[in-house]
């Protein structure tokens, strides 16, 4: 029971084969075991599914790894055959049992952004992950104007959150902090 552990002790070891992984403060102790824990169970779910106009829809973090409380930088590549007004982004947010814990909807006309024929390339930065300590699976769904599903990446990529303590939930909206394009670029 790591929220215990958390509570009662001021010192962790961590063991693995019989080797000292780590020795030190309990919470920092309980992060590791459980990010040691979650690699041992990888995730191998994840799916991508375009729909015209929509040729390429790739997500794509800064960093794959965040602290508890920073804000989340995500770049979206997606190749269109025909420009798009009025489209909205879903990003959810699953633990590694694939529950929901947090999301944001995100309406392109809120931030007058729009989906140009060719690749365009998304620049979001979301507020701040209130997540424990652990790894987490992104899943991101394009809707254009009468909602229909037109680009989704299903469980792409993960994220690992760092700090915060280990009993914190999230069950939350996530806030956009910036949403800025690019226009047809090259990768």
């Amino acid at each position: 029971d790591m929220p215990s552990i958390s509570r009662i002790c001021n010192r962790a070891i961590l063991l693995k084969h019989g080797e000292v992984l780590f020795n030190g403060d309990t919470l920092e102790g309980v992060e590791l075991y459980n990010i040691q824990n979650e690699e041992d169970s990888e995730n191998t779910s994840g799916r991508i599914e375009l729909i015209y106009p929509v040729t390429k829809f790739s997500v794509n973090q800064q960093f794959e790894t965040i602290k508890f409380n920073q804000n989340f930088p995500l770049n979206i590549d997606i190749e269109s055959d025909k420009e798009l007004e009025n489209i909205t982004l879903r990003i959810n947010i699953f633990n590694k049992g694939e529950n929901y814990v947090a999301s944001s909807v995100i309406e392109s006309k809120k931030y007058n952004i729009k989906l140009f024929k060719g690749l365009t390339r998304w620049n979001i930065n979301l507020s701040a992950l209130p997540l424990k300590a652990g790894k987490y699976y992104i899943s991101s769904g394009l809707t254009d104007e009468k909602g229909s599903l037109i680009a989704i990446s299903h469980m792409q990529n993960q994220v690992i959150v760092t700090g915060g303590h280990p009993g914190v939930v999230a069950d939350c909206q996530l806030d956009i902090t910036e949403w800025k394009y690019n226009k047809n670029i090259t990768l």
